[in-house]
């Protein structure tokens, strides 16, 4: 039985391989299995699976990086911050569909304002907005000794997302880039938390 969760994963290998302009629903159709007119019975046409697609993967995302209604629990204090940063530093450099949308959103940025748009939201503002209301909370809790929580959030996330973007171009390197980022995550806290 063909799913539409089924077209939405062959549609997100294709598109981080072949790009948005680079696939059409005959190679998707082929890569199912089925015919074009199968297809069809379920999507309307390329850009109705590449908008299922990208609803399909911020869904994810938002339900398996903790910050999805049910499981987002806001951090107490700074071992909590590290455990959590670490859940989700875990998640985003190993989960196959996070590593296939990052190459989508990386390749495709160049080509499609788009695209482009959509990775500027979720390489940038998505998680600097989220850190910010943490930083937020936890200067107002005296866990942290700063006002600007969102230079907070720039500071914490720039150096991480980009020892992630390291590990998509050389995955060789992703051992280091952990290393890396586990201490600058002790660097910030001795920065900006309050010593207890």
């Amino acid at each position: 039985m063909l799913t539409k969760e089924r077209i939405l994963e062959k549609a997100l290998d294709l598109f981080s391989e072949n790009g948005y302009f680079g696939t059409n629903m005959r190679s998707l159709a082929v890569g199912l299995g089925i015919s074009k007119s199968a297809l069809y019975k379920h999507y309307k046409g390329k850009e109705d699976i590449w908008n299922s697609m990208i609803c399909y993967i911020e869904n994810y995302y938002e339900d398996n990086f903790g910050i999805g209604p049910a499981e987002f629990k806001m951090p107490e204090n700074a071992n909590e911050l590290r455990e959590m940063s670490a859940k989700q530093i875990e998640f985003t450099l190993n989960d196959e569909k996070i590593l296939k949308i990052r190459k989508l959103l990386t390749l495709g940025q160049y080509s499609d304002k788009k695209i482009a748009e959509l990775a500027t939201k979720h390489f940038n503002f998505v998680i600097e907005k989220l850190y910010s209301s943490i930083f937020s909370h936890l200067i107002e809790i005296g866990e942290m000794k700063c006002n600007d929580c969102d230079m907070l959030a720039f500071i914490y996330c720039s150096p991480i997302t980009e020892m992630i973007h390291l590990c998509d171009r050389q995955s060789d390197r992703k051992s280091e880039a952990i290393i890396k980022i586990t201490s600058y995550i002790e660097w910030f806290i001795n920065q900006f938390f309050e010593v207890k």
